[in-house]
């Protein structure tokens, strides 16, 4: 009998972001700012901050995964699989790697303990993480669901952690945050990833206390380095 289950949302949903957003500039940054010579990277789609990688790091042994079939199909890279990370472990089993980087992924990971204890053990000493979290307990998004309202959720996500929630389970599973970038600093609705940031406001939003971080970016972007 065929099989009759519709197709996967991400087979589609990731072919959406085929530009460098400001999201992903802001993981470049970090990670180029590491100086890994190889990296994995999670969630690649179809291999934007890949190439931009490869253009800042031109040496770097680069390695990705997604888990739509189509993205990793375009990209046509032996160093590229399949993975769904929900439920599978991550790819490349006897490499390790300087750096493991991954934009819009934590937040659909039900087990994030888990997946930062795997993280660390396919990191060579002193690797680094790098990843951004949608700041689940934004002031707007607090207010809203005080208020009766409801903040904007992908239906895919599941986990609902503030941003010193997510400190804490890193630090459980051996890393030290490094610092935490703000991605949409604002005081309402997110300014939308499309959308460049003058040079003076994203200065400012690094200068923020940890605090307004949490209280005022929609989404972050954190280094964080293996320690143990």
């Amino acid at each position: 009998m065929a099989d009759t289950a519709p197709p996967s949302p991400w087979e589609t949903e990731t072919l959406r972001y085929d530009k460098l957003h400001l999201r992903l500039r802001k993981c470049l940054e970090q990670v180029v700012d590491c100086h890994p010579g190889r990296i994995l990277e999670l969630g690649c789609g179809i291999g934007i901050l890949r190439n931009a990688i490869r253009q800042a790091l031109p040496d770097i042994d680069y390695f990705g995964c997604d888990i739509s079939h189509t993205a990793v199909s375009a990209l046509q890279d032996p160093q590229v699989v399949r993975a769904d990370l929900r439920s599978e472990p991550l790819p490349f089993g006897e490499i390790l790697f300087d750096c493991v980087a991954g934009s819009g992924i934590l937040e659909y990971v039900e087990d994030l303990p888990g997946l930062f204890a795997s993280i660390h053990s396919r990191l060579a000493p002193n690797g680094f993480l790098v990843a951004s979290y949608f700041n689940m307990h934004h002031l707007y998004r607090r207010v809203l669901a005080t208020l009766g309202g409801s903040p904007h959720r992908h239906g895919e996500w599941r986990n609902n952690l503030s941003l010193a929630e997510l400190g804490r389970i890193l630090s459980d599973n051996g890393f030290q945050v490094i610092r935490w970038v703000p991605v949409n600093l604002c005081l309402t609705r997110v300014r939308h990833i499309w959308t460049d940031e003058p040079g003076w406001y994203a200065k400012m939003g690094m200068m923020l206390p940890f605090q307004a971080k949490s209280a005022f970016a929609y989404q972050v972007v954190f280094q964080a380095r293996k320690i143990q």
